[in-house]
């Protein structure tokens, strides 16, 4: 590669880094903050597991609310963090069952885990929405071209996983029939 190509790929990627900062500038002047974990200004979805023998759907449903605890992983950490009040999660039986049995609305925010003695672990107030009309199963979710590059089929063990509007709407079409 020549010297003067070198040099105009450099103006053009730092012209067009300018153009995004200044476009990002103008909206932080209007209020838009931008956010990556935030698509849209809208509401955000995520789905969370839960061993079912541990705390299922029913156990949330039977308290109405409560502190989702237990989230080790950095990167779930990371979706804990980003999850805001009026949030809709979809809550996911791991084990023998494997699948999507519920919906939950985050009430609360990410906050200190009250239990963990670990500063960097948070937790987040759920409250329990109604069931699935009948539950999706994880071969079902694999199968859906809207999951082929979710996480939750790329990397089995995050617990909690952020959700596009099209894997919420086939999720909530799956589960109907």
């Amino acid at each position: 590669m020549s010297y003067s190509v070198i040099c105009n790929n450099t103006v053009r990627l730092r012209e067009r880094k300018q153009a995004v900062n200044g476009f990002l500038r103008e909206r932080r002047a209007v209020g838009f903050r931008y956010d990556p974990w935030r698509r849209g200004l809208g509401m955000a979805e995520w789905l969370v597991k839960t061993e079912p023998s541990e705390y299922s759907f029913d156990d949330l449903r039977k308290a109405g609310k409560a502190a989702w605890d237990g989230v080790r992983n950095p990167a779930a950490l990371k979706n804990l963090r980003a999850m805001k009040v009026g949030d809709r999660v979809v809550i996911y039986h791991t084990g023998d069952e494997k699948s999507a049995v519920g919906l939950a609305e985050v009430v609360r925010e990410a906050y200190p885990d009250p239990k963990g003695k670990n500063p960097r672990l948070v937790v987040v107030g759920l409250e329990a929405g109604r069931s699935l009309p009948r539950p999706v199963t994880l071969a079902e979710i694999k199968a859906l071209p809207a999951f082929a590059t979710s996480p939750l089929v790329r990397q089995g063990r995050l617990s909690v996983v952020a959700l596009n509007a099209s894997q919420w709407k086939a999720l909530e079409t799956k589960s109907r029939g």
